[in-house]
């Protein structure tokens, strides 16, 4: 049984979380219009990116070997094609690209909560787990294993699977 506490607390900052990035979402779309060429870059890379997912997790692996993970000073999602027109972003970014273009998995936040405290709120960590039961994480293939063993390894603390969608509303919060 999930703490209530816990429970409420991930999802007032899931909210926060949300809120920041359709704030970002609306920026970026207004850039966007200013040189839509950003965007349309970005969204030819997210369409050679689908292609290469058709392969498999090997395609994918090989088209994001020129991407790079980079901590963000902000904590939200950017649009995908802000990403994939960066080629490189911080897990948040990296989860929901992936989700983008290797659809059929789940986006994970692995967090840590305690009586309703939130710790080590810059720890949480986004990964994508892939309809095989591939982890990514950060641009990178991190093999077959259930997303538990990889938020163990991940974080040995922590205590809540939270499954978001592609809209970062969340799906289920679970005990970790």
């Amino acid at each position: 049984m999930i703490d209530p506490r816990d429970e409420q607390a991930i999802r007032a900052a899931a909210f926060e979380f949300r809120k920041i990035s359709l704030m970002a979402e609306t920026l970026f779309e207004a850039l966007a219009a200013l040189s839509p060429w950003i965007k349309k870059r970005g969204l030819a890379e997210i369409k050679n990116l689908k292609k290469a997912a058709q392969v498999g997790p090997a395609g994918l692996k090989k088209a994001l070997k020129g991407y790079n993970y980079r901590p963000d000073v902000f904590n939200y999602v950017p649009p995908s094609w802000v990403t994939a027109f960066k080629k490189f972003d911080d897990c948040d970014g990296s989860a929901f690209l992936i989700a983008e273009v290797f659809t059929g998995g789940r986006i994970y936040c692995i967090v840590e909560v305690d009586g309703g405290e939130i710790r080590n709120f810059e720890q949480w960590h986004f990964v994508y787990h892939d309809q095989a039961g591939g982890v990514w994480s950060n641009f990178r293939y991190k093999g077959h294993e259930t997303i538990q063993g990889y938020a163990r390894k991940y974080n040995s603390r922590y205590t809540h699977l939270v499954w978001v969608t592609k809209k970062i509303q969340i799906r289920k919060i679970l005990e970790g």
